[in-house]
């Protein structure tokens, strides 16, 4: 089994196990416009979703989903095979991702998504190990 780092809005993000038979990595450029739906998906958080072709898989879509409950916005991320990570995002925690995914539009380097995830805002699972 082979490990694939993926890295998220230019920096680095998680490791997962890839199967080797059934991944390719073919690295294209991430559209802007895309992330720029992504930033006001989050903005807004009214129980919405936006897909965005995978920078690196070329045969997986990645599904950005957003929803409201208990005062906070729940963001979720399908990552390849079977991942998936969520973040229970405050208000300051939202508008600091949104902000994010328009920074990244824009070319900038970006690390917050790695913060959330250290400080536990957000978590992966769907992965044997990690």
């Amino acid at each position: 089994m082979m490990i694939v780092c993926l890295f998220f809005l230019a920096s680095p993000a998680w490791c997962e196990p890839a199967h080797e038979d059934n991944l390719t990595l073919s690295p294209s450029p991430v559209d802007a416009n895309d992330l720029i739906k992504i930033s006001k998906l989050i903005a807004a958080c009214k129980g919405e979703s936006v897909k965005q072709k995978h920078p690196l898989i070329s045969e997986f879509t990645i599904l950005h989903s957003v929803q409201s409950k208990a005062k906070k916005c729940m963001y979720e991320q399908t990552m390849p095979n079977g991942g998936l990570m969520k973040c229970e995002l405050g208000a300051d925690n939202q508008k600091e991702l949104s902000a994010s995914f328009k920074k990244a539009s824009a070319g900038k380097d970006n690390t917050y998504l790695q913060t959330l995830m250290e400080k536990g805002i957000c978590t992966i699972s769907g992965y044997e190990g990690l």
